[in-house]
C-alpha cells in the first residue's frame, strides 16, 4: 500500500492511499489532522507538489505520482472567483444531460433542479451520486459543493436509482436449465408438425435398386463439395447442450441430470412400430403396426401380401437371429420393438414373393428415408476417416523392458 507524505508549517503527517482512492480524502484526513477544518472547510484548501496544484477528483493509480510522495497543503488563492466547468450527469433508464456549473455552487440544489426537468427520482431515499469510485446518497449532500469534493475540471457523475439496480439485477439473472428458449421451442414445433404420420397396416413396398450405394456413395462424394449447413450447426448446438446441461445456463448436478434423464425416457413412448421385411430376393415392405400389436397381426399382413398367400414361412430378428413365431405378444411391452424394425423373411419357396398390385407402386430402397440417413452418415464417416489419414502418424513410444535399466542410472558397486 502507498503513503502520501502531506507538510503543513513544517509538520508532516502520512497517509496510506488505495489505487481508487481520490486525492480529495487525502485532503480531508490533512485537514483533520492539523485542524484546519474550521477555516472555510476543505474548498479553501489545496495540495501542491512543486508548487503545482494537484488534481483532487482523480483516483491515485491515474495521478502518475511516485510512492511516498511529499505534497504541501496551503491555502487556495480567490483570484479565479467562480470557475465554471461543464458537468455530464448520467442516470439509468433517462438520457444523460451535460449543464454548466460553478464549482462554488450547492450540489444538492443543482441536482433537483436537473430532477424536475428530466423527471429524474431523485427524492428517492437510496438515490446517490457516484463520481469514480466514490459514492455518497444524495440526502448527504447538504452544503456540499463541486469544489469540497475535490472536483475543479469537467467531468461526468453518475445517478443510482435503487429501481434501476432491480432492473440491472433481474436483466443479469441466468436462464434456468429447465427453461427452453423461444428458438428451442419453435424448432420443437416444427419438427412434431413435420412429422410424418404412417397408415396403419398400409403395406409399401421398396425394389433394390441397379446401382449399389457404394457406387453412389462415390458419384456423390465426386460432385458433391462438403457445405456447413444450419443442420450441422443446430446438431453442434444440441451436442454441447447436452454435454453442459444447458445452453447459456447453469451446470445441471448429475442426481438431477439423471431425474431428467428418467423423466424423457417415460415420456419417451413407442406409439407406432414401423417393421421393415426383407425377403430373400432383395425386395422389402414396410408395414406400420401400433404398440399393442402382436406378432399374430404381423404374419396376417405379410400373407395377404405373398402372391401364394398359403405359402408357409418363418420370420426372424435381424441380431440377433432368433424367430419370432405368430403369438400373442404385443410387439412393444413384450418383444421390445422399437420406432423401426427390421424382419427377416425366410421360406423354402422361390421368388418372386409379393403380389404385383403391391409391386407396382414400390419405391427405390434408396429412397428410402432410414437409407438416406445412413448414407449421409457414411460420408460423414468418410471424410472424418480421410482427415485421419491425412494426419502424420504418431511414433509409438518405445516400451521399456521391465528389470533393465540404463548404465547410467545403476548405482556403483564401490
Amino acid at each position: 500500500m502507498s503513503t502520501v507524505t502531506v507538510s503543513y508549517n513544517f509538520s508532516q503527517f502520512r497517509v496510506k492511499v488505495t489505487p481508487s482512492m481520490v486525492l480529495n480524502d487525502v485532503l480531508s484526513q490533512s485537514l483533520q489532522h492539523f485542524r484546519l477544518l474550521q477555516e472555510g472547510g476543505s474548498g479553501k484548501w489545496g495540495l501542491t507538489h512543486n508548487d503545482k496544484p494537484v488534481e483532487l477528483d482523480l483516483p491515485w493509480r491515474l495521478m502518475n505520482l511516485p510512492t511516498g510522495v511529499k505534497l504541501e497543503l496551503k491555502p487556495l488563492s480567490d483570484d479565479g472567483g467562480d470557475k465554471i466547468i461543464k458537468v455530464r450527469v448520467q442516470a439509468p433508464g433517462y438520457s444523460a444531460k451535460v449543464e454548466s456549473v460553478s464549482i462554488n455552487a450547492n450540489l444538492r440544489t443543482f441536482l433537483q433542479q436537473l430532477s424536475e426537468s428530466a423527471n429524474w427520482p431523485i427524492q428517492d431515499p437510496g438515490a446517490k451520486l457516484q463520481f469514480f469510485t466514490k459514492t455518497i446518497p444524495i440526502s448527504e449532500l447538504n452544503d456540499q459543493t463541486l469544489k469540497s469534493l475535490g472536483i475543479m475540471e469537467s467531468l461526468s457523475i453518475r445517478l443510482i436509482f435503487p429501481s434501476s439496480t432491480t432492473t440491472d439485477a433481474s436483466a443479469s439473472m441466468p436462464i434456468p436449465a429447465g427453461t427452453t428458449p423461444a428458438r428451442e421451442q419453435e424448432d420443437t414445433h416444427r419438427k412434431v408438425e413435420s412429422r410424418k404420420i404412417h397408415q396403419l397396416h398400409q403395406v409399401s413396398a421398396y425394389i433394390p435398386s441397379e446401382k449399389t450405394i457404394a457406387s453412389q456413395l462415390n458419384i456423390q462424394e465426386e460432385n458433391d463439395d462438403p457445405e456447413l449447413t444450419v443442420a450441422h450447426a443446430r446438431r453442434y448446438q444440441q451436442m454441447v447442450l447436452r454435454q453442459t446441461g444447458g445452453l447459456g445456463g447453469p451446470m445441471v448436478p448429475r442426481r438431477i441430470k439423471e431425474q431428467q434423464e428418467a423423466a424423457a425416457a417415460r415420456r419417451k413412448l413407442v406409439e407406432e412400430c414401423l417393421v421393415r421385411v426383407r425377403f430373400p430376393d432383395r425386395t422389402h415392405i414396410e408395414v406400420a403396426f401400433k404398440n399393442d400389436d402382436t406378432m399374430s397381426t404381423i404374419y396376417q399382413i405379410i400373407s395377404s401380401s405373398l402372391l401364394n398367400e398359403q405359402l408357409q414361412f418363418k420370420l426372424y430378428q435381424s441380431h440377433p437371429h432368433v424367430e419370432l413365431p405368430p403369438s400373442d405378444q404385443k410387439l412393444v411391452e413384450d418383444l421390445e420393438f422399437g420406432s423401426k424394425t427390421l424382419l427377416l423373411f425366410e421360406s423354402n419357396g422361390k421368388g418372386p414373393f409379393l403380389k404385383g398390385s403391391i409391386l407396382k407402386d414400390a419405391k427405390d430402397l434408396a429412397d428410402a428415408e432410414d437409407v438416406k440417413l445412413d448414407r449421409s452418415d457414411k460420408v460423414e464417416t468418410n471424410d472424418q476417416a480421410e482427415k485421419q489419414d491425412l494426419e502424420p502418424a504418431q511414433p509409438e513410444p518405445k516400451k521399456s523392458t521391465p528389470g533393465k535399466y540404463p548404465k547410467w542410472l545403476k548405482l556403483s558397486k564401490k
